[in-house]
């Protein structure tokens, strides 16, 4: 790799990791404002850097309203499936993230992706496709913001857990499978078919249990 492009694709892994950051901060949410600066000054962003970083988020349309005089953002439906799509498929590169700089940030919700052997082990020790994994647990995550406030932190949690084990090196099924467990409840609050299915499908997967 040759200077130039060691240069990009820094900024390629600064762009991406400040955008996951307001991506857990607005929680999958197009209607929640959240401090773009503060954000990043949390994160060890400089101001300059963090500048920047907004007018490519803003001209890249991953903003849906902005009061540029404080900051304040909340993201668009753009920048949300742009997250989504890095976490449910590591391996491959999104519109504007190459697979390499996305799999170097997984320890933003559990470990670092190493490349094709550790997501071939990953495969092996759970018994199930690792995109199709992560794919089910992000629309779970999504379907618990539509439970009350004292119970969608909880949920969130458990849903967080399991993402960080599936993505560990050595990932225990027996870790899963408890968590899994633990989320049928919420699963039935959400009232929602597609939680309820999403997770028959990990529950069939990962124990066995049909239904």
């Amino acid at each position: 790799m040759n200077e130039n492009q060691q240069i990009v694709e820094k900024k390629q892994k600064r762009r991406y990791e400040l955008l996951l950051e307001l991506w857990k901060a607005s929680e999958e949410s197009e209607d929640k404002w959240i401090s773009f600066m503060e954000i990043a000054k949390s994160k060890c962003f400089n101001e300059k850097e963090a500048n920047d970083i907004y007018y490519y988020f803003n001209n890249e349309g991953f903003f849906r309203y902005k009061t540029l005089h404080y900051f304040k953002v909340v993201l668009s439906h753009r920048a949300i499936v742009e997250v989504e799509n890095s976490l449910s498929n590591p391996e491959q590169s999104t519109e504007h993230f190459p697979s390499t700089v996305i799999q170097n940030f997984h320890a933003s919700v559990g470990s670092v992706q190493t490349g094709n052997n550790n997501i071939a082990n990953v495969n092996q020790n759970i018994g199930q496709n690792f995109s199709e994994i992560l794919e089910q647990l992000a629309i779970l995550r999504s379907q618990f913001q539509l439970l009350p406030n004292e119970e969608r932190e909880e949920a969130i949690e458990v849903i967080d857990a399991i993402t960080v084990e599936v993505q560990s090196e050595s990932p225990s099924k027996g870790k899963i499978k408890s968590f899994l467990l633990t989320t049928k409840d919420f699963a039935v609050k959400t009232g929602t078919e597609l939680a309820a299915s999403t997770l028959a499908k990990l529950l069939e997967s990962q124990i066995g249990i049909k239904g």
